[in-house]
């Protein structure tokens, strides 16, 4: 709505939003080190699917975790321990907006909950020749949980750090109506 007082126009909105309480698990680990969480927006699971396999192999990271969000949007999770900068520089290769918020943030914060009724599901395992790095046993253990996988592994074939706390972090979306 738009009205006149004097010389100037000024216009009136009212907007009507969606709001959805989120809760979300940061990459930061104990030791300050960073697991890489990724955010595969706009794309098929093939393409999801190529992009964690090109990262995979050209950064020599560990197995991982393919997730569905939505429709035609998937998480990637790595759960390798590396710095804050390695893991910006790989999301930028695949979300540049998301590497800029986690620049700013310090960390980055990849969503479990339902969000509108999409809940987090997981799709596969991503196989890798290189499982050599040490990776977040903490992290590895909540996702673990909170999608139910049923994995049976052997520890000796895994380099786990000794981390058992991971943070995580409650915030709102909305949605314009």
């Amino acid at each position: 709505m738009n009205f006149r007082i004097k010389d100037k126009i000024y216009n009136i909105a009212f907007n009507v939003y969606k709001t959805d309480s989120i809760i979300g698990i940061g990459s930061v680990c104990q030791d300050k080190k960073h697991i890489l969480l990724l955010d595969l927006d706009s794309m098929s699971e093939k393409v999801a699917r190529h992009n964690m396999n090109f990262i995979q192999h050209n950064y020599k990271l560990s197995n991982g975790l393919l997730l569905k969000s939505s429709d035609n949007n998937y998480h990637g999770v790595f759960f390798d321990k590396m710095s804050f900068w390695r893991t910006i520089e790989i999301q930028y290769l695949v979300n540049k907006q998301t590497s800029g918020v986690a620049l700013i943030k310090g960390d980055n914060t990849l969503r479990l909950s339902s969000k509108f009724g999409n809940s987090i599901k997981f799709v596969s395992f991503i196989k890798s020749k290189y499982n050599d790095n040490q990776i977040s046993k903490a992290h590895l253990f909540a996702f673990i949980e909170h999608l139910k996988l049923d994995v049976k592994f052997k520890s000796k074939f895994l380099k786990l750090d000794d981390s058992n706390k991971v943070k995580y972090y409650c915030y709102e979306k909305r949605v314009k109506l």
